[in-house]
């Protein structure tokens, strides 16, 4: 696909993986509608994403909560009265408590899963109203690696990714018929700000920063998608093959995250 002109609209688009998919996506010709809660932000990002395309795209930003249905539709609908059309859609805002499951209240687990499972909800419902007509669109959903395998301590998180993978798979099957592509990206930890939510320690700050992969990385793994569009990306190779280790050595997989359970007990 060529993306001179298409537009995108993404959530969480203020810093981290979201800005630099953003960015990527201007450098390519693409009008951005970046979506997050912080005006302030969210202003200064939309700077750096117009700088990013050199005059060749514009930007546009909507102060818009994922949680908040009325406000995620906004964004979608201010993309298309400013250009037009929905080409893609990246669901990418999402949070994540490192914590025991135990210790983890029942308002954070709903949190987490409005954020990263319900705010997707919402913004794909919005943009399937413009793209179905327009019979094509791509949209992007931003899971993890640990929607393949829950690892202690993420317990609740997890799950709100592999509801999002589950999510993808089953609407990639009902959309091809509108030439509508779902795609699932499973990222590593990475070098953003996720860190600093509730229970991460300065010794996970720090293991993602020396081991975790660049946002840059995963944003390039996204458009390469759209151009060439696929079911799934894993921007870390090599981790392609997670889902089908846990699948043949589950047992051993069952250790191993025993294992890393006793290390955080």
């Amino acid at each position: 696909m060529d993306l001179q002109g298409k537009v995108v609209v993404i959530t969480g688009a203020s810093s981290g993986i979201g800005l630099e998919m953003a960015k990527e996506f201007a450098r390519e010709g693409c009008h951005v509608a970046m979506g997050a809660r912080g005006e302030d932000r969210l202003e200064e990002a939309r700077t750096q994403v117009e700088e990013a395309s050199s005059g060749k795209a514009e930007a546009l930003s909507v102060v818009a909560d994922v949680q908040d249905e009325r406000q995620v539709r906004a964004l979608v609908d201010a993309a298309h009265s400013r250009w037009g059309r929905v080409d893609v859609l990246v669901n990418n805002a999402g949070w994540g408590a490192f914590k025991p499951f135990v210790d983890t209240s029942t308002a954070e687990v709903r949190d987490q899963m409005e954020t990263n499972y319900f705010g997707a909800v919402y913004g794909t419902k919005a943009a399937l109203e413009h793209m179905m007509p327009q019979r094509s669109g791509h949209i992007i959903n931003i899971a993890s690696i640990a929607a393949k395998v829950s690892t202690p301590n993420l317990a609740a998180y997890s799950a709100t990714k592999a509801a999002l993978d589950s999510l993808s798979m089953g609407l990639r099957a009902e959309l091809a018929r509108y030439n509508i592509h779902v795609t699932a990206v499973h990222p590593i930890p990475t070098r953003t700000n996720f860190t600093r939510n509730p229970g991460f320690t300065e010794r996970e700050q720090k293991g993602t920063n020396l081991f975790g992969q660049k946002p840059e990385a995963v944003a390039k793994a996204v458009v390469r998608a759209v151009k060439k569009p696929r079911a799934e990306v894993y921007p870390q190779p090599g981790t392609r093959v997670i889902p089908l280790v846990r699948t043949v050595l589950a047992p051993l997989v069952r250790l191993g995250l025993r294992g890393i359970a006793r290390i955080y007990q």
